[in-house]
């Protein structure tokens, strides 16, 4: 059962981030010591990394942040590792491949390279799982990964190829192809009606890419998902038809949690403010998934 409870790229990524920073006012929550400053290496590239660690010799459950599009850094998600950190649970967040300290190269992603660059950006994902299991404060057993918007696609993939990852908490992630997902963002803000917009979703024919259900079929782990219902960006109704079928022909562990005014940045549009209860359900649901 639902629980009703890519708007330009800054935006997501300022919205989401002030959002989660937000669930704490308190700027001295985390002293620096919580803080490990690290470096992954995934093949070649050396991934410049922080790892915000709870108070107390744990070992803590932890998640890898898992990135959006464009060129983000360790340094956009403090606030929301903090706050996880503050209430029990590690993160490792890095910079993405090629972009802040991170050497590599950076590459977009659209729907005819995405197949090959997801599973690059699985393999960085794995990489920070990998380095996880190694570290004395953190419960190799409790690994997830937490990500938004792209991080939709990565994830799943990832998961599948690694039995280290234990559960997943995606943030306006996309279940959709990412040629479907693209293209619903070219047509968002035509005025279609929503049959109208599902109706050309169901006829599209031009190059899908990355489908991400294959891995969803055959996920084995629970998974969180909380998106917007005015999301201009993902097609919301789509990626939570796929979801939803997927859990109930597969008997999945996923909860979904749709907030009907919430853009992708989780920003009510009937008042410009960050929708607050969109945090409310994430404690809870790992406290219900973990040993917090």
């Amino acid at each position: 059962m639902i629980r009703l409870s890519k708007a330009p790229f800054l935006f997501v990524v300022f919205a989401t981030a002030v959002f989660w920073s937000s669930c704490s006012s308190d700027d001295n929550l985390m002293s620096s010591s919580d803080v490990d400053f690290i470096t992954v290496k995934s093949g070649a590239v050396t991934l410049a990394a922080e790892l915000d660690l709870p108070p107390g010799e744990g070992p803590f459950p932890a998640m890898v942040f898992v990135h959006g599009s464009g060129r983000i850094t360790r340094h956009q998600f403090t606030g929301a590792a903090r706050w996880l950190a503050s209430n029990g649970i590690a993160m490792l967040r890095f910079d993405k491949r090629g972009v802040g300290e991170s050497t590599g190269e950076y590459r977009g992603v659209n729907a005819f390279n995405s197949i090959e660059m997801f599973d690059t950006l699985a393999q960085d994902v794995l990489a920070a799982v990998a380095y996880l299991k190694t570290h004395p404060k953190i419960d190799p057993g409790q690994i997830g990964l937490y990500g938004v918007s792209q991080a939709g696609w990565i994830m799943p993939l990832a998961a599948s190829r690694s039995n280290d990852v234990a559960f997943m908490i995606s943030i306006s992630g996309a279940a959709s192809t990412i040629g479907i997902s693209d293209f619903y963002d070219q047509i968002a803000e035509q005025g279609l009606s929503d049959e109208e917009i599902a109706e050309a979703l169901r006829n599209f024919d031009n190059t899908h890419g990355f489908d991400p259900a294959p891995f969803l079929e055959t996920f084995t782990i629970p998974a969180l998902w909380i998106y917007g219902g005015q999301d201009k960006s993902n097609p919301t109704a789509n990626d939570i038809a796929i979801l939803e079928k997927i859990k109930a022909e597969k008997n999945k562990d996923f909860t979904i949690h749709l907030f009907p005014n919430a853009n992708h940045g989780l920003t009510d549009v009937r008042t410009g403010q960050l929708v607050p209860a969109s945090q409310n359900c994430v404690i809870p649901w790992l406290r219900a998934h973990t040993s917090l």
